[in-house]
């Protein structure tokens, strides 16, 4: 489990890094620790299991990785929909969730979900955007629910950078504040 601790967290520092740089994270760098992830699960499997087992063991690990992915973007899919997240962060967050599996990664998710609510508070009470924030966020919805029609919540060329959060950050640090109190 060691290795897949230290795994997650060169492939968290190093999105927080491509995120808070260029504002995305590049999909080999996501591809990359998705496959190193699996790999090292299914070492951890084969830990002194009899070869007759083997392909057993290699098949259920695969599955139980490759699963709570595909559930975690499922659920948290409608944030990228909407563009209220972007695509990086969620392959993280679905990395986390498979490598971790889905009670921890859960856990270190919310831990970077609540430091993300928090830093965005101080973010906009500090350029005194938070009444504008709010009434946007009340507007989208009603729009969106009265109209029935899909527009996207945020677009970097309309709205720039300037209320982005990085969330790869954010991310980073719940992994940290999971691998203290675990």
């Amino acid at each position: 489990m060691l290795v897949r601790f230290i795994l997650l967290w060169v492939i968290l520092s190093g999105s927080a890094v491509w995120d808070l740089k260029e504002h995305r994270i590049p999909n080999w760098w996501l591809a990359a620790g998705f496959f190193a992830c699996w790999l090292e699960i299914l070492r951890e499997g084969i830990r002194g299991v009899p070869g007759e087992k083997l392909p057993g063991v290699l098949m259920f690990s695969s599955v139980l990785y490759i699963g709570a992915v595909l559930v975690t973007l499922t659920f948290i899919f409608p944030l990228f929909l909407f563009r209220m997240m972007g695509a990086g962060d969620l392959k993280l967050i679905a990395l986390i969730c498979g490598g971790l599996g889905p009670r921890a990664g859960l856990a270190a998710v919310g831990f970077g979900f609540c430091i993300g609510a928090v830093l965005a508070l101080v973010k906009m009470c500090r350029q005194r955007s938070l009444v504008r924030r709010v009434s946007y966020f009340v507007a989208y919805f009603r729009a969106y629910f009265q109209t029935g029609e899909y527009f996207p919540y945020y677009v970097p060329a309309r709205d720039g950078y300037g209320d982005t959060l990085h969330f790869a950050l954010c991310l980073w640090a719940g992994y940290a504040v999971y691998m203290i109190t675990r």
